[in-house]
C-alpha cells in the first residue's frame, strides 16, 4: 500500500498538446513575466511545444507570434541588449562578460555590438566595483603571493576585464582607493 501511495502522488498530469490559441498564452505569459529576446522567445515557445506537443495538423506558429510581439514592441532586442549590459556593468561585470550573456540570449551580432560598446572608464569604475564585491586588490586583507594574485588576475579575467584592467587593478593599494 505504501509503494502504491507513493508512486501514485509522483505521476505526472497529463498535459494536453498546445494548438496555436494556447501557444499564444504561453507567449503573453513569458513575455509579461520575464524581459527576454526575440530568440529566447523563440528557444521557450519550442521547448513548450517539444514538451506539451502540437494540436494541429499545421506547423506551429512560433515565428508568426514571435514576429507579432516584435511589432507590438512586447520584445525588443535593442531594448533587451541595452538594459541588461547596463544591470551587468552596474554589477561590475567586463566588455567580455556582456557580449557573452548577450550572445546567450541569441542577440545579433551588430546589437551586441551597440550595446557593449563601454569607454575606458566606465571598464575601469565597473572592475572596481567587481573587486569591490569580490574582495580583490586593493579590497582584500590577504597578502598578494603570486598565487593569490594569479586567481584575482583570473577572477577578474572571467569577469569580463581586459588584462591592462587587472593589472590596475591589482597594483592599487588601500591607501589609493580612500583618496578616488
Amino acid at each position: 500500500m505504501k509503494g502504491e501511495y507513493q508512486n501514485s502522488s509522483r505521476e505526472r498530469k497529463r498535459r494536453q498538446p498546445l494548438n496555436g490559441e494556447r501557444l499564444r498564452a504561453l507567449a503573453l505569459a513569458y513575455v509579461g513575466r520575464y524581459a527576454t529576446s526575440c530568440g529566447r522567445l523563440t528557444d521557450y515557445l519550442t521547448r513548450k511545444i517539444a514538451e506539451h506537443g502540437w494540436a494541429d495538423e499545421s506547423t506551429p506558429p512560433v515565428a508568426e507570434i514571435v514576429a507579432q510581439f516584435q511589432s507590438l514592441d512586447y520584445v525588443n532586442d535593442e531594448t533587451f541588449a541595452r538594459t541588461r549590459s547596463e544591470s551587468l556593468l552596474r554589477r561590475g561585470y567586463g566588455p567580455n562578460r556582456l557580449r557573452i550573456v548577450l550572445h546567450a540570449s541569441r542577440i545579433g551580432t551588430d546589437i551586441i555590438d551597440r550595446a557593449t560598446q563601454v569607454d575606458d572608464e566606465n571598464a575601469f569604475a565597473a572592475a572596481m566595483v567587481f573587486a569591490r564585491r569580490k574582495r580583490i586588490g586593493p579590497y582584500t586583507k590577504e597578502e598578494k603571493s603570486p598565487d593569490i594574485r594569479q586567481k584575482m588576475i583570473a577572477r577578474l579575467l572571467r569577469a569580463g576585464h581586459s588584462y591592462d584592467i587587472a593589472r590596475k587593478i591589482l597594483a592599487l593599494e588601500a591607501s589609493d582607493i580612500e583618496s578616488m
